[in-house]
């Protein structure tokens, strides 16, 4: 069967399509996350996540002889932190100053921006006090907080790739788009992952009729 793993020159910013060779080292290029896990080196490139350049390569499919393509996309249905409402543009009036800020101290887990361990754990904490709150005892006693830097730093990116997964699309758009209601699972949470399969399935039964149009008249 034929397959392309998309990455990208950390270098250059060249979208990278892996397409022969060892399938191991395709996808560690494919996936190596920025940040997250280290770039991956494949003939003479350092190779990280194809999604930097293109989140959801329906051209790809097209170039490679594809009539009709079907596409999943996990990242529009995200659920930020806070909730907060999305908008393409969006006027804020800043909080009073006088009121009451974390300390330095509540986030020295993820303070430390030379340690990579520090980071990892202060967010796995994140993580816990997120499952904690779940729980009857621990609900509404949440209180804002500012995002600590891995979750700025993946937020951002996640806001960049939406942006840019728009314009792609925008002109190589699937005949199907599969999007499941994922967003309240973040990436680390391996937990979950029968939740997000079940999800998948759930949204894919939904567009099924649109999927056996698209084959019948295809």
């Amino acid at each position: 069967m034929p397959l392309t793993a998309v990455a990208t020159d950390l270098h250059t910013g060249q979208e990278i399509w892996l397409q022969q060779g060892n399938l191991q080292d395709a996808v560690s290029a494919s996936c190596s996350i920025p940040g997250l896990l280290s770039a991956k080196s494949l003939s003479g490139r350092w190779l990280v996540d194809g999604a930097v350049v293109n989140p959801v390569p329906v051209d790809v499919c097209r170039a490679m002889g594809a009539t009709r393509v079907i596409a999943v996309d996990v990242t529009e249905d995200g659920a930020p932190l806070m909730d907060r409402q999305q908008g393409q543009v969006k006027a804020v009036v800043s909080e009073n100053a006088d009121e009451p800020t974390e300390t330095d101290d509540d986030y020295a887990a993820e303070a430390d921006s030379g340690d990579h361990t520090a980071i990892s754990l202060g967010r796995w904490l994140e993580q816990g006090k997120e499952q904690l709150s779940q729980f009857p005892g621990f609900r509404g006693k949440s209180r804002a907080v500012s995002p600590g830097m891995f979750d700025t730093m993946s937020q951002a990116m996640d806001i960049l790739e939406r942006r840019h997964k728009r314009t792609r699309m925008m002109g190589s758009p699937p005949d199907v788009l599969v999007m499941p209601k994922v967003g309240s699972i973040g990436g680390l949470e391996f937990s979950r992952a029968a939740e997000a399969v079940d999800a998948g399935e759930a949204e894919a039964r939904r567009v099924r009729t649109w999927i056996e149009d698209m084959i019948r008249n295809g």
